[in-house]
């Protein structure tokens, strides 16, 4: 979803949340906040056993140079066998971080969108029960909202649903026009219109349909 600067913050701003340099696979628009977390549990087991490894490794013939007797001369400083395991468990932990530093972020941007609607309305499409009418636009539609709907109003219950989805990782969310891949809106001419627009030729049908279905009977 990309905004214009006229009405909404764009979701990259969650990016800006989390660590920087994050892993392929642990940003947090990459899954639900629940999924990162079920992530890290994963990557701590992995380096648990990794670390398990380490102390398993120890003493397998591996003496200080200089041991009285000993067939080895190297150390651990040249040969040490546990060493791939010590890499690959910090290697584990690193992204378990990274999974509930990215989940943190989706909560985060969540509550600070959300600060002003409960759980049940975060979850609901902003066009249910707001829509008017709907006029074909080149790209996709004009929404006309209902009179007694305040525009500001939807404008920041979609910023708080688009946050909430994320955190999600929008499951069950196929019917809102919002969710068109490269779906764009902004504040219409009009202070009871908003304007729904998608980059891709080939979604606006799309768009276009799952707007007019919740237009009200």
């Amino acid at each position: 979803m990309t905004f214009t600067t006229k009405t909404l913050a764009p979701l990259s701003l969650l990016v800006a949340l989390s660590a920087c340099g994050g892993s392929q696979g642990t940003h947090p628009e990459d899954m639900s906040a629940a999924d990162h977390l079920a992530m890290a549990e994963h990557e701590e087991a992995i380096a648990a056993e990794h670390d398990d490894r380490v102390g398993g490794s120890a003493g397998m013939g591996v003496a200080t140079p200089g041991d009285p007797g000993s067939p080895f001369i190297y150390g651990t400083d040249t040969y040490d066998p546990a060493g791939r395991h010590r890499g690959q468990a910090a290697h584990h932990e690193a992204l378990a971080q990274e999974h509930e530093a990215a989940a943190q972020a989706l909560e985060s941007f969540e509550n600070a969108q959300c600060a002003e609607f409960p759980p049940a309305t975060r979850a609901a499409c902003p066009l249910l029960g707001s829509v008017a009418g709907v006029e074909d636009v080149d790209g996709g539609v004009e929404i006309t909202l209902a009179d007694d709907i305040n525009r500001e109003a939807v404008l920041a219950h979609i910023r708080c649903h688009l946050a909430y989805a994320s955190t999600q990782g929008h499951v069950g969310m196929e019917s809102c026009p919002l969710y068109v891949e490269g779906a764009r809106i902004e504040a219409g001419a009009d202070p009871h219109t908003v304007v729904l627009t998608v980059s891709d030729a080939a979604r606006v049908d799309t768009l276009r349909r799952r707007t007019r279905a919740h237009v009200l009977e």
